[in-house]
């Protein structure tokens, strides 16, 4: 039993000193190589790396040359079975907003080891609640979203209501 104990405590000790000495920064860089691909850029922003995970604030968020938006805090958290992404307080730019007035108070993307290949993502802002789906293999989003009805005018253009009242949107990229 005693042996069983230090066993199971030297993973725990070795999975942790690889999360918190991993190159954290690199792999947000990795990232921005990726996103660059997709003509996604952030520009700004200050990159605090933490023990176990990585903090990126004030960052300017432009795709294809467009400003999107400001977002205030981003938090990455890197474990070995489950990844973390939360976004706090993003505002859209004032261009986009006389389009759609978007604000996120809130979004989180999850990874899980055993489903490799999709992104969990739950959300809450301007707009009300989003939970959805991002499969990497199939290139498609899938989410749900319960709306404000202040937001209804905007997002009926963009998903469909099904008949339980909340709005669907699916896309492929």
């Amino acid at each position: 039993m005693k042996k069983m104990l230090t066993f199971v405590l030297s993973i725990v000790l070795v999975i942790f000193v690889v999360i918190a000495f991993a190159p954290k920064r690199h792999l947000y860089n990795l990232a921005q190589h990726y996103m660059a691909n997709e003509a996604i850029i952030l520009s700004g922003e200050r990159i605090h790396d933490g023990l176990l995970g990585l903090k990126i604030t004030d960052a300017n968020i432009y795709i294809k040359d467009i400003l999107v938006g400001q977002l205030k805090e981003m938090t990455l958290t890197p474990f070995v079975f489950v990844n973390t992404f939360t976004c706090k307080e993003f505002e859209s730019s004032k261009e986009l907003r006389s389009l759609v007035p978007l604000s996120i108070e809130k979004a989180s993307v999850r990874h899980w080891i055993g489903q490799p290949y999709k992104l969990f993502i739950n959300a809450n802002g301007s707009f009300g609640e989003a939970k959805g789906f991002l499969n990497l293999r199939e290139k498609k989003v899938h989410l749900e979203i319960f709306s404000t009805p202040e937001f209804e005018k905007h997002i009926k253009t963009l998903a469909k209501k099904n008949e339980e009242g909340f709005y669907v949107y699916e896309s492929s990229y």
